[in-house]
């Protein structure tokens, strides 16, 4: 697919060999359960190139926008991620490539960690491919004394439309984070796959478990290649904590991303 903007609300067709790979079927909640207050709204594209990407609220406005270009070098690609407001660069924000399928599909705003100033929120494409194609990069752009600082938290299947919630009605936004988990051997004798999700929460830029404020998590979800909600009784409180300490790939690439705090509540 040509065009990044054209991904827009379509998270789930890119890059995957097995539309059954991810999404919403293997949810923290089930049809008609998922909170439906969202915390942010998205942007529209407003260019479309090749090596250059920006977003804003309307068609017609460009002095406040989320920009995003590709820089080609001949030892390592990057992006640059810039933010205008008011025709004003109030942040710019360097990063590596992350993956064959491009660097953007979405960008969104809205009020995010506890401060009440506009926050923004980017989404990657699919870092690898077959399953990786779910594998995403959610670049929290949060506002913080004055000025802005990225979080970037991978998660699978990331549609901000659905995982960026008020989940227990405080005014406070809340993430559903979702990580891939490769399993131990379960209660019938053989291995199974995860899908983990647990909740977020940002205090200022700082990013902290919330899996308190919902009885539903965390929640491991068995992989099960038809829809399925239900959090796993295969594997034992003491499996689930061994396998989660097993990622520590995701605390050395991702060091805003609470690692330690979740594995005490994948005991819980």
């Amino acid at each position: 697919m040509s065009s990044h903007c054209l991904w827009i609300g379509t998270f789930l067709v890119v890059g995957a060999a097995n539309v059954h790979a991810y999404p919403e079927d293997y949810g923290p909640f089930g049809a008609g359960e998922a909170p439906t207050n969202c915390c942010v709204k998205p942007w529209v594209c407003v260019r479309d190139e090749p090596s250059k990407w920006m977003f804003s609220p309307g068609s017609n406005s460009t002095m406040n926008a989320v920009s995003i270009e590709k820089v080609e070098r001949e030892e390592e690609n990057s992006y640059v991620l810039t933010i205008t407001n008011g025709g004003k660069q109030i942040f710019r924000y360097v990063t590596t490539d992350v993956g064959p399928s491009g660097w953007v599909l979405q960008a969104y705003t809205g009020l995010i960690n506890n401060d009440k100033v506009p926050d923004y929120v980017v989404v990657t494409g699919g870092t690898g491919n077959g399953i990786l194609g779910w594998h995403q990069i959610v670049f929290f752009i949060l506002s913080t004394q004055g000025s802005y600082k990225a979080v970037p938290i991978e998660s699978w299947g990331a549609n901000p439309l659905t995982d960026l919630v008020d989940i227990n009605g405080d005014g406070q936004c809340e993430f559903i984070q979702t990580s891939f988990i490769e399993g131990d051997k379960g209660k019938d004798g053989r291995y199974h796959n995860y899908w983990v999700h647990n909740l977020l929460r940002f205090e200022g830029s700082r990013c902290v478990s919330a899996n308190k404020l919902h009885h539903r998590f965390p929640r491991w979800v068995w992989f099960m290649f038809k829809p399925n909600h239900a959090d796993t009784d295969q594997i034992t409180k003491q499996q689930r904590l061994a396998l989660w300490r097993k990622q520590g790939w995701g605390e050395m690439h991702y060091p805003q991303y609470p690692y330690k705090a979740l594995a005490d509540d994948q005991k819980r």
